[in-house]
């Protein structure tokens, strides 16, 4: 019984707002002339669209609630209904911004990753490129002691073009002067090692003259000196400890062979003391310039660059 009295009366509100709507558009429609100076038509006609479809929506409310038996309950219920779908459509809106930033940040570390890529695979070119490199260099100057098979024949012979001349060492503009090597002169600038060859410089007869009196005078005084009888044990003392020969007898190729075989074996401390000793022996033979490369090449394997490029430069 309440509820249809409370439907009667929204009933009678209703019907009274439409009532009251008539009259507005009544008096719309009179004093539209006097208005039409003031306004603008469009504003108006807009006006009365909006309010006939606020009529045609509280009229659809009206019956809807009506039908159910429950105004109050179901108008309660149509206005939570409406709040509900303005937060969901809230919370969509907020959602599709989400959604475009997820994106969006996606892009850019699918990007910074494809950077990253690129830039490994160029670092790892270029350790690849400089192993390489490095490898090679190293290959090139422990050619023989890794390969010695392969240089044995272009060593063995100096008439065949030598490979050492692809180890050749950077020039120098200054190299301390070790024991051993002597300058050649104030105006040439230049050092040697060993025997020198050519002319180094010219002397008078006077000067032969007094240096042969000088060494004939040292000469007399030490054979005095050492047939005395003092003297004699320490003579032959010294003279049992000379050195022993690190060539063997024999030609100087065989003598060459034997150096260059100690090489071969890595017994580096004896090649050198044989290389030198072969390169003193034979200044001038063709195969001492080979014999200089391979001293250099084991100066070199040993770690002792300094004596490497003083036989390199001399070479």
């Amino acid at each position: 019984m309440i509820s249809s009295i409370s439907v009667t009366l929204e009933m009678i509100k209703i019907f009274s707002f439409i009532k009251i709507a008539f009259c507005v558009l009544i008096m719309c429609f009179v004093i539209s002339p006097a208005l039409a100076q003031n306004q603008n038509a469009d504003l108006i006609a807009n006006q009365l669209s909006r309010i006939q479809r606020d009529l045609q929506a509280l009229n659809r409310q009206v019956f809807k609630n009506s039908a159910n038996g429950n105004q109050s309950k179901t108008y309660n219920n149509v206005k939570g209904s409406s709040s509900n779908n303005a937060y969901i459509i809230r919370v969509e809106d907020r959602l599709s911004q989400l959604e475009n930033a997820i994106k969006e940040n996606t892009n850019t570390v699918e990007n910074n990753a494809n950077t990253l890529n690129q830039i490994s695979a160029r670092l790892d070119s270029l350790g690849n490129d400089i192993n390489f490199r490095i490898t090679s260099i190293e290959q090139r100057l422990n050619f023989l002691t890794r390969n010695p098979q392969a240089a044995q024949q272009d060593m063995a012979f100096p008439s065949s073009p030598s490979s050492v001349q692809t180890l050749t060492p950077p020039r120098l503009t200054a190299v301390p002067r070790p024991k051993g090597v002597h300058q050649i002169g104030p105006s040439t600038g230049g050092i040697t090692l060993g025997n020198p060859q050519g002319t180094l410089g010219t002397i008078t007869q006077r000067d032969l003259n007094t240096a042969r009196r000088q060494n004939s005078a040292n000469a007399i005084g030490t054979i005095d000196q050492a047939l005395r009888p003092t003297n004699l044990g320490a003579a032959v003392s010294q003279q049992s400890k000379l050195p022993e020969s690190n060539l063997p007898a024999g030609t100087p190729k065989e003598q060459y062979k034997f150096a260059f075989g100690l090489v071969r074996k890595q017994e580096f401390s004896d090649a050198v003391k044989a290389l030198e000793e072969f390169i003193k022996t034979y200044p001038t033979e063709p195969l001492t310039t080979n014999a200089r490369n391979w001293l250099g090449r084991t100066h070199y394997v040993r770690k002792d660059y300094r004596s490497a490029i003083e036989v390199f430069f001399a070479a």
